[in-house]
């Protein structure tokens, strides 16, 4: 889920100009690891930690037409994943996340200073919302439905897409730097600028319902978020990461790592937790996947990757784990959390993966300036 790993440039000078303002660093995204400092990292008990042979990356063909009928799609997890397809693709500047709307025929994409909404059947555009300038997108709802921007950064407006109307207005009597939906898109979640606290609101009533504290951290940055599937948070500040349940509080023990952690996924039941960052393999400096038993703190295995991962996410059945490695679609098997294969598919960065609600398929977007949608071949 974590998040959130990209447009570094752009959020970091937004980040350094509002930490002038306000005295105290909370932040949503940390700089990206050539820009960060090291900190000194928890020691790491793990077996396989040599680089493992690579699957090469497998090109794939041109858009292949492939039934849009969700009655005619194949999940995706263990057994299909093999037959897995790029259906079409689509040139859009700057998509930084796309998401299935509730009618399950359009996908909303949030774009460069707009929101756009598209037909999933062949990408056509049926609707878009311009944004001002000098309003900051903050993150789109997990059904397409809402957009959370800001543009003081002490005020959250609540917009639908359908409309573009203004649909609620979140007052945290805080500073903020970013917001997150929950995954039943119900509620959201703010990290304080003032407070290392996370702020919930209910996005129906904008209300506030909860207030979310106990992680602490000696590092200028941090941020809160929902876990995917779970009911969980997560916590990070660069290297360090802390889940905490949502209804009882409980909290794990700290997971510490060399680097910054550049994306973070929490398994379906709760129980793994994994961490794309760097780590040191054979005295060398590489960048890595470290999962974690998040009940015992134990550590599980250390995966070697070619690249940066700039997004992590799990099958809803936990038998998979989807990253982003570079301009690679990348796939691990969860019962020995070994690479089982790896597409390319984009000429650039891919900076996020989305997973529609029926399983059926993926959506990358790209620094290229492209989206892509995924299915499993009949």
């Amino acid at each position: 889920m974590l998040r959130r790993k990209t447009l570094h440039l752009n959020k970091f000078l937004l980040i350094t100009f509002s930490l002038v303002l306000a005295g105290c660093a909370n932040l949503d995204l940390t700089p990206s690891p050539e820009e960060s400092l090291t900190m000194q990292p928890a020691t790491i008990q793990s077996t396989n930690t040599s680089l493992p042979p690579t699957p090469s990356p497998t090109p794939l063909p041109e858009s292949t037409e492939i039934s849009t009928s969700i009655a005619d799609s194949e999940l995706i997890n263990r057994d299909t994943i093999g037959s897995l397809v790029v259906q079409n693709t689509m040139e859009i500047e700057y998509p930084r996340k796309a998401i299935w709307n509730e009618d399950a025929e359009t996908i909303s994409i949030l774009a460069a200073e707009k929101v756009v909404i598209a037909q999933l059947s062949d990408f056509s555009i049926i609707g878009s919302t311009p944004l001002d300038v000098e309003i900051q997108l903050l993150d789109i709802s997990p059904n397409g439905r809402f957009t959370a921007q800001a543009s003081d950064m002490w005020t959250i407006e609540i917009i639908d897409n359908a409309s573009g109307d203004l649909f609620q207005t979140l007052e945290p009597e805080e500073q903020f730097m970013d917001a997150h939906f929950s995954p039943d898109s119900m509620r959201i979640l703010i990290p304080s600028l003032d407070n290392i606290k996370g702020i919930e609101f209910d996005v129906i009533t904008g209300t506030k319902i909860n207030e979310f504290t106990g992680f602490s951290f000696a590092g200028p940055v941090y941020d809160v978020f929902y876990a995917q599937i779970s009911d969980d948070l997560i916590w990070f500040s660069r290297g360090s990461v802390m889940v905490m349940n949502r209804d009882s509080g409980e909290k794990s023990e700290y997971f510490g790592h060399q680097d910054f952690a550049e994306s973070i996924a929490l398994s379906p039941d709760g129980g793994l937790l994994v961490v794309a960052t760097s780590a040191m393999v054979e005295e060398v400096d590489s960048t890595v996947l470290q999962f974690w038993n998040r009940h015992t703190g134990e550590s599980i295995a250390l995966k070697p990757t070619e690249s940066y991962c700039h997004s992590l996410i799990f099958s809803p059945d936990g038998s998979l784990l989807i990253g982003a490695i570079g301009s690679n679609l990348s796939i691990w098997d969860m019962e020995n959390h070994e690479l089982l294969m790896s597409y390319l598919i984009h000429n650039d960065t891919i900076n996020s993966i989305t997973l529609s609600p029926d399983s059926t398929s993926l959506i990358t977007t790209s620094f290229d300036n492209t989206l892509a949608l995924w299915r499993v071949e009949q």
